[in-house]
């Protein structure tokens, strides 16, 4: 792995010892569907064995196991293992953890993967999703959820200059910022109630359904990483497809992200 990936696994990992809570709308069930929209259904995961990508502080984890998969297979490289273990310690006999980046999974047998925010922090994704393709069992299928490109334009203009100073400070600092941005964020909120601002269908389907401290989370997490990627539709859809997957659909979610589903 490069510096870039190694520095934003080291991130992430000092993230989720920061916030390793898993509450609310932020751990539903609700808003795993919502990653999912038409692309997977309840149904498809249902006593099929899951393998999870970048499991953090294991939020998607629960969520797979209250919607009925047999068995999770749990991936995450960073100091936050520790955290996820202990998360899912209730249901240590449904999921298995390793503690490796996404391409040294070792060879298991998996019906189903997904993985929700986390390929748009790998600066190059291919060798990870190359590793999924392999260990799939034939019909298996990877879900995957990513920062979209469009309808994030004037985002990216405001966010990115302050991602280059908010990337280097301590992380008691940017915790700090974030509760203030936070605050600011309540009014943008309530703001995107009367008027068409930038993000208001992300802003009323999700964000505000979030709790505080979630809320708070989220925007830490924008400003953290060393690495993101904010993908065109095409681009979403070829990181699958040049790793051999068929029947590559996506989905645009809120106007923000992309949801893409392929399969072996």
């Amino acid at each position: 792995m490069g510096k870039k990936s190694n520095q934003t696994i080291e991130d992430f990992g000092n993230q989720w010892l920061r916030f390793p809570q898993n509450e609310g709308y932020y751990a539903s069930e609700a808003l795993f569907e919502d990653f999912c929209g038409s692309l997977l259904s309840r149904e498809e995961i249902y006593g099929k064995k899951v393998l999870e990508v970048g499991s953090g502080t294991g939020r998607i984890v629960k969520m797979l196991l209250e919607i009925g998969a047999s068995h999770v297979y749990a991936v995450e490289p960073s100091a936050a293992f520790d955290v996820l273990t202990k998360n899912i310690m209730s249901d240590k006999e449904k999921v298995t953890c390793y503690k490796l980046p996404g391409d040294k999974i070792p060879l298991i047998n998996i019906d189903l993967a997904i993985s929700f925010g986390v390929i748009h922090h790998i600066p190059n994704p291919k060798a990870t999703i190359d590793r999924v393709y392999k260990i799939l069992n034939k019909g298996g299928k990877f879900l995957i959820w990513i920062y979209g490109y469009e309808g994030n334009e004037h985002y990216l203009k405001f966010i990115l200059p302050i991602r280059k100073i908010t990337q280097k400070i301590p992380d008691s600092l940017l915790d700090f910022i974030s509760s203030i941005l936070n605050i600011f964020a309540s009014i943008y909120v309530f703001l995107c109630k009367f008027i068409s601002l930038p993000l208001r269908e992300y802003v009323i389907s999700v964000f505000s359904k979030l709790d505080w401290m979630s809320r708070k989370m989220v925007i830490f997490d924008q400003l953290n990483p060393t690495y993101t990627k904010y993908y065109l539709q095409k681009e979403a859809e070829d990181i699958l497809k040049n790793s051999g997957f068929n029947n590559v659909k996506s989905e645009n979610r809120h106007k923000y992200s992309w949801s893409v589903i392929g399969e072996k």
